[in-house]
């Protein structure tokens, strides 16, 4: 008997504010972006072999009556880099040019020296299935970060540098955060083990791995749609209500930057990058259908 350990960490305290400042008597402002920047490292894997009786310090508990462990660390940090321009001494509006993202993959698979040949083909089942995630991992940090790239919003307070520092390491943890919610292996190994009963059953670990992975939209689109999402996209009625949606938003949002409501602006401005990206998400699985 045995279960897997699935550990996404998030490196939020990696995340680095990148700061610009130009003042509000600036004539011109720069306006440059540039498209996020993803950096996917190759997966790092281990196989160890441990004595049951003297596992090394560095191994992860086993519960009772397990034998071996397949474990999987997705790390994400983030950077940020934006531009403020200051209203007033306690006012600043903030413009985000540039996101780039570091992706990583660690896993080791821990077995006993007298593991069976089921026992280790099941742990590497659970390895096939982080790595199945991973393989368009680029593609989904890249579509959370774009979102963020040229977001405005409002910094106040006495000491404006440091609350910018705060604002651009906070989105970055955002970032992270979104990329762990979204990418989310964990239902998919679950369901592998319930398949195979833990390397129980006589199950064979490729047979459960496709089937596992047939079952999870996530796995098998790359989408992170949930089911309501699924369920607008069958009955098309995504058009009307993202276009009516952006459309509303728009409208407000001119009327905000007509009477310089700056911040009210910026907030509307993430509802718009927000649903745009829904919008988007939701385009991509009706081109596949």
């Amino acid at each position: 008997m045995r279960r897997i350990v699935l550990v996404c960490v998030l490196l939020a305290a990696l995340v680095f504010g990148w700061l610009w400042w130009r003042s509000s008597s600036s004539h011109q402002q720069s306006g440059i972006t540039a498209a996020p920047t993803i950096v996917k490292q190759p997966v790092n894997f281990a196989n160890r072999a441990f004595d049951p009786e003297n596992p090394p310090p560095d191994m992860p508990p086993l519960a009772p009556d397990e034998l071996a462990v397949c474990d999987s660390n997705f790390l994400s940090n983030a950077n940020v880099a934006g531009e403020a321009h200051e209203t007033d001494s306690t006012h600043a509006v903030v413009t985000v040019h540039s996101v780039s993202v570091n992706l990583q993959l660690n896993i080791t698979i821990w077995v006993p020296s007298t593991a069976t040949q089921h026992v280790i083909e099941h742990e590497e089942g659970h390895r096939e299935i982080s790595e199945h995630f991973y393989e368009t991992a680029d593609k989904l940090a890249a579509q959370i970060a774009a979102t963020y790239v040229g977001k405005k919003f409002l910094i106040t307070g006495p000491d404006l540098h440091a609350e910018l520092s705060k604002s651009l390491q906070q989105m970055g943890a955002d970032i992270t955060e979104q990329y762990n919610q979204e990418l989310n292996p964990g239902p998919t190994q679950l369901r592998y083990d319930a398949i195979t009963d833990h390397s129980r059953n006589d199950v064979a670990a490729k047979d459960a791995v496709a089937q596992a992975l047939s079952e999870n939209p996530r796995a098998s689109s790359g989408s992170g749609l949930d089911e309501g999402a699924a369920i607008l996209v069958h009955n098309h009625r995504f058009e009307v209500f993202g276009a009516g949606r952006a459309r509303f938003l728009r409208a407000t949002h001119e009327v905000c930057e007509k009477h310089s409501d700056v911040a009210t602006a910026s907030l509307i401005e993430t509802w718009i990058d927000q649903t745009e990206r829904r919008t988007w998400f939701l385009s991509e699985i009706i081109g596949g259908l």
